[in-house]
């Protein structure tokens, strides 16, 4: 585990997708994995579901956010959680548009920093038009400010003009 007292130590918040088959394993199976020396799961979101944002035609997601703690730098996170994604079966993207997938990890959050990298930008880009990222965002860190948007998960979730029918289901464990 990593160490909770340790400075280095980053509050970190990423969103979890799936849109095929057994939704719920898939997110308890990245839950688990993301749970190791790299990281500290700290909360997890209720699972909420969602149609498909930015393109009509794939299956619904259940999604949902969780806070944790690393010591990794960004770019190892994103290597982290992409061999999670890896892992549990996620395939190369075959086109420029959005596409079904067993798990999608994305980092909404890294400990307050504004990151602007070929591949990684954080704030997520799309964070503050997501409303299925910002319900379940919202339900464990309401409050928490942003970085260069010096507005919290609460005021994201008001001013969202995302429209997108998002259904809070149940507890992930």
């Amino acid at each position: 585990m990593a160490k909770q007292s340790d400075k280095r130590n980053k509050r970190v918040f990423l969103s979890l997708g799936s849109n095929l088959n057994d939704r719920i394993s898939y997110l308890r199976d990245a839950v688990n994995q993301l749970e190791s020396q790299e990281l500290t799961i700290k909360k997890i979101s209720n699972v909420y579901e969602s149609e498909s944002w930015g393109a009509e035609n794939l299956n619904s997601f259940y999604n949902i956010v969780v806070e944790s703690h690393t010591l990794l730098s960004p770019l190892e996170l994103m290597s982290f959680t992409q061999k999670i994604e890896i892992a549990l079966g996620r395939q190369k993207k075959t086109t420029e548009s959005y596409e079904n997938r067993e798990i999608d990890i994305d980092i909404l959050f890294y400990n307050n920093e504004e990151i602007n990298l070929d591949g990684l930008i954080i704030p997520h880009k799309f964070l503050r038009n997501r409303m299925f990222v910002l319900m379940p965002f919202r339900e464990i860190a309401e409050d928490l400010k942003l970085g260069k948007f010096e507005e919290t998960v609460n005021d994201l979730f008001f001013a969202c003009n995302d429209k997108s029918k998002v259904l809070k289901l149940r507890s992930l464990f």
